[in-house]
Formats: C-alpha cells, structure tokens, sequence
C-alpha cells in the first residue's frame, strides 16, 4: 500500500503541472492576440509623440554639435540657429536672472547677520570697556572670553610673582 502512494502521488502532480501548463498556454495565446488588438489608441498616440520628442532632440544635438565646429559658410549646416533655440536662450536670460536674484537676497542676509553678529560683539559687558568689571557670579562672569582673559591678566598682575610660588598654578586657582 504504502508503495502505490508513492507513485500516484507524483503522478497526481505531474498531471496537475501538465493540465494547468496546457490551459494557461491556450489563455495567453488568446490574451496576447486580443490584447494587441485592444490597446489604448491614446497609449500609442503618447509612444508616437514621445518618439517624436526625441528625433527633435537628436537633431537639435546635431545642428549644435555642427555649428560648434564652425562649418564653412557655404555647407548646409552653417545655416543660423533654429527658431526653436531662441525661447531656450529667453529661459535661460530668466534663469540667470532668477540666480542673480538668489544670490542678491543671500548677501542682504549675509549683511544682516554680520551687523547682527556685531552689535552682539558689542554688547557684551568687557568687550565695552574691558576694565569693568561686571557683576554676578564669578562663572557667569568668566563664560565671556574677553572677561576670561581679563582676569588672567589682573592674577598676574595682582598675584604672587611667579619666583616665589611653591607649586606651578594658575592665577586664582588654588590647590
């Protein structure tokens, strides 16, 4: 029993392969004949145009290269630019001037970061008069690097003198 279950079970298989192979051949060749026959008419009017489109790119490519070249006058290709060049070169006098116009907005911005920067500078507290000394605790004070330096300068001054320190430090840390 067990033998008969080991052959008809591959053989179920393959007849079910070989059925199902046999009935979908017959429906892709119907599918494939209709199909050509039934396509979109405005699909193929959009393949049609877009051929198009690239046979007058590929011209224009060709006239450009050729004038590049500078053909002699009396050769055919030595006729002026297409009309069609002319809206390209006004797109692209629009383009520039839209860059232009970028690039004017950028510096203005540019301009008033800087004076931004700088009437920032200026009002900080030892950057006025550095000799001022502000008010608050001494880590707020000294987060400004002008006060930081500052006060570096006022412990050397200010401090022991540096021949008769015991331990190498820094002015107005203490160990």
């Amino acid at each position: 029993m067990d033998n008969i279950l080991e052959i008809l079970i591959p053989l179920i298989f393959a007849a079910i392969y070989f059925f199902g192979n046999m009935f979908s051949g017959k429906s892709d060749g119907d599918s494939s004949g209709s199909g050509r026959q039934e396509e979109d008419p405005d699909v193929i009017e959009r393949q049609r145009k877009i051929q198009e489109m690239r046979e007058i790119r590929r011209k224009i490519a060709q006239r450009r290269s050729s004038e590049g070249s500078r053909a002699p006058l009396g050769s055919p290709n030595s006729s002026p630019a297409p009309r069609e060049s002319q809206p390209e070169t006004a797109s692209y006098e629009s383009q520039i001037q839209e860059r232009l116009q970028r690039i004017e907005a950028t510096e203005k911005r540019a301009k008033k970061l800087k004076q931004k920067a700088a009437i920032t500078r200026s009002n900080t507290t030892f950057a006025k008069n550095p000799s001022r000394i502000a008010r608050g605790s001494a880590r707020s004070t000294l987060r400004d690097p002008s006060a930081a330096r500052t006060a570096f300068i006022y412990g050397e001054i200010l401090g022991q003198p540096v021949s008769q320190r015991k331990a190498q430090t820094i002015p107005g840390l203490i160990k």
